[in-house]
């Protein structure tokens, strides 16, 4: 009989079936650990996800871990095949053919011929044919939809929103054009530190607080155009706070709530035409005009002759207002020259008299540059916070929904006033700050 071509079907009937017990290891182990390695995926995508890892993370680890997990599993089905020998001694246990497939690849390998040999082979080679059409039944295979269920269901939790932190407007990302929009704010804020700084006056920490906001603005102008996207809420964040640095240099320069005198000494001088339209200027507060008073009152007091009647007058008047003059009086500059002015006036110095209004002129004049500045870089500020509000309120109209019914409408810019007046507070833009984005992110119910 034909030994080679029975040898060659025991070892295709052993290459199948070494074949068919990996897959059938491969499938066990998937169906004995998709329990385990499911909650322990789920575990750290569920540690990525709250960490805000980000989707490439997250994908990675479901990824790797659906992959190893797979690796392994095989390792372990291929770890259960054993050579042809075994394999066939194998076959002949499950089908309970006393070990007749295994004996006849012995005896095929042995090389002997006989009588008995040729009998046992025919016999064999039925019980072979039997064995290929019955292997589906010696060699089951698990359910397969353990295969696909624990993938399927880890990445359908990674398409889902589960446990992905609430997105609000202030996390979403503003692209580099966007950004750029505040650009011209911050350049006219820079310009404007510089030019209206020039003319005034600074003590150390007025200086020191200059340099500050002036290295802030170039920083912050840098940062921005140096930056691919930004956050929402980072991007408000940091023009908020250097508004806010404008507004407060403004303030340090100068008051709006400062009293330059007391309503005992306006008082007293109105009463005199002389020194009635000082008074009537810095009762208003208004610093140009008062510089301009001040100087004409030098004048006069430096003229060579005064008629008797002016010149009683003029000792009249001072007189009558050093007499008002209050304690706080005298440690604010008008009072204080007002004061010196009134002694030099009687005792007959006039010209001495006059300097001291020219210092008073020249005080209320460096008053008036700080006053322009402050309402300049107030203005400024506003400008910075309007630049802000426009990307935050493009973001709102973007999400869709009512949210763009729910930005704040900033209020028009303060109107221009008179060179040398303080803004007033209520003309200034709100600040845009967190209220305003819970407004922008939450919809109005009725």
């Amino acid at each position: 009989m034909d030994t080679a071509g029975f040898t060659d079907t025991l070892t295709e009937l052993s290459r199948t079936a070494s074949r068919r017990r990996c897959l059938q290891g491969f499938l066990k182990a998937i169906q004995s650990s998709w329990v385990f390695v499911t909650v322990l995926l789920f575990g750290g995508w569920f540690i990525f996800r709250r960490m805000e890892g980000g989707p490439l993370i997250e994908w990675g680890w479901l990824g790797f871990g659906v992959a190893f997990w797979f690796a392994a599993c095989l390792l372990r089905g291929w770890r259960l095949t054993e050579n042809r020998r075994a394999m066939l001694y194998q076959l002949d246990r499950l089908a309970k053919q006393q070990d007749r497939l295994g004996s006849s690849w012995d005896l095929l390998r042995d090389g002997n011929s006989s009588p008995s040999l040729a009998a046992h082979l025919r016999q064999s080679i039925q019980v072979a044919d039997r064995v290929r059409s019955e292997l589906v039944f010696l060699l089951p295979m698990p359910k397969r939809w353990w295969l696909v269920f624990a993938p399927i269901f880890l990445f359908a939790l990674q398409l889902s929103p589960l446990a992905k932190p609430k997105v609000t407007l202030r996390d979403t990302t503003i692209s580099q054009d966007q950004i750029l929009t505040i650009q011209p704010a911050l350049e006219r804020a820079g310009e404007q530190v510089t030019l209206l700084s020039k003319p005034l006056n600074l003590d150390e920490s007025e200086q020191d607080a200059l340099d500050t906001v002036q290295q802030d603005l170039q920083r912050l102008a840098a940062e921005f155009e140096a930056a691919d996207s930004v956050s929402l809420g980072q991007f408000l964040d940091a023009s908020e706070k250097q508004a806010a640095a404008l507004e407060q240099l403004a303030n340090q320069l100068a008051s709006a709530d400062e009293v330059w005198a007391s309503p005992e000494l306006l008082a007293a001088m109105k009463k005199f035409s002389d020194t009635a339209p000082l008074a009537d200027a810095v009762s208003y507060r208004h610093a140009q005009r008062a510089a301009v008073e001040a100087s004409r009152l030098a004048e006069v007091l430096g003229l060579a002759e005064l008629t008797p009647g002016h010149a009683e007058r003029l000792v009249e008047s001072f007189r009558a207002s050093s007499e008002a003059i209050q304690p706080d009086d005298r440690i604010k500059p008008f009072g204080e020259r007002v004061e010196n002015a009134a002694r030099k006036i009687a005792r007959d110095l006039r010209r001495a008299a006059g300097r001291e209004m020219e210092a008073l002129a020249a005080h209320f004049e460096e008053l008036r540059r700080r006053q322009s500045a402050k309402n300049a870089w107030e203005q400024t500020a506003n400008e910075i916070r309007q630049a802000a509000a426009d990307v935050a309120r493009e973001k709102a109209e973007k999400r869709g929904g009512d949210s763009e019914k729910n930005v704040q409408k900033d209020s028009d810019n303060p109107p221009s006033q008179e060179d040398g007046q303080p803004t007033s507070k209520s003309a200034r833009q709100p600040q845009l700050s967190e209220s305003l984005l819970e407004e922008m992110l939450t919809p109005k119910t009725s």
